[in-house]
Parts: C-alpha cells; sequence; structure tokens
C-alpha cells in the first residue's frame, strides 16, 4: 500500500492516507488501498474505532 499507512494503538484503527504532494487526493490505487486497510480493521475484532485522516495537515482534496 504505497500511500495508505495504518496502524493499530490499543483499540484504535489509524489509517493516514499519505499523498501530500497531492493533497492526499484519492487515484484509484490509492482508494483500493483504503478500502483494503479499513477491511483489516474491520475483520480485527480487537480494533473498537478507526480514525481516517491525511498526512500533512489536509485531510482529502477530492478524487483524481
Amino acid at each position: 500500500m504505497a500511500h495508505i499507512l495504518s496502524q493499530r494503538v490499543g483499540s484504535v484503527g489509524v489509517i493516514t492516507i499519505d499523498r501530500a504532494a497531492r493533497f492526499n487526493s484519492l487515484d484509484v490505487r490509492t482508494a483500493q488501498d483504503l478500502r483494503r486497510a479499513a477491511l483489516q480493521f474491520a475483520r480485527d475484532d480487537e480494533v473498537r474505532a478507526v480514525v481516517l485522516r491525511g498526512a500533512g495537515g489536509v485531510f482529502c482534496s477530492g478524487a483524481d
């Protein structure tokens, strides 16, 4: 997953969109990787919440 970072902190999953050069916009590959990361957390019984954020101070500027 080139532009999606995921980690678990206790019972919280954190997914970060890391395409700061493109203001974290979603292209097809990034959207697919975002879905994959979300599904991994959905299948993890230890995860109680997921935080979605963008790198570099920008959440997500939309789609490419």
